[in-house]
């Protein structure tokens, strides 16, 4: 058997509004069998987080300064290697 493919949900925060409330949606729908799914966010300013699962890890990048997010983010990528980064 081959081994589940992970899906990185990267996105600022889920602060609250249209494309968080799809990154919920995406991540509430997706089957955990046949995915490993982690949500990666820049701050943790959660709105929807009582919606993503528990058994979906997540990520919070804190950084002082918004410039060096993509930094860490570029980091995070290497090391997980995420099959696929939405």
């Amino acid at each position: 058997m081959q081994p589940k493919p992970s899906i990185f949900f990267i996105i600022p925060s889920l602060h609250g509004g249209g494309s968080e409330r799809v990154i919920t949606h995406l991540i509430r729908n997706l089957n955990p069998d046949l995915f490993n799914i982690t949500l990666v966010l820049a701050k943790k300013e959660c709105v929807f987080l009582s919606a993503i699962p528990e058994q979906v890890p997540i990520i919070v990048l804190n950084s002082s300064q918004t410039r060096y997010i993509p930094v860490k983010l570029v980091r995070l990528i290497w090391q997980h290697k995420p099959d696929i980064v939405f």
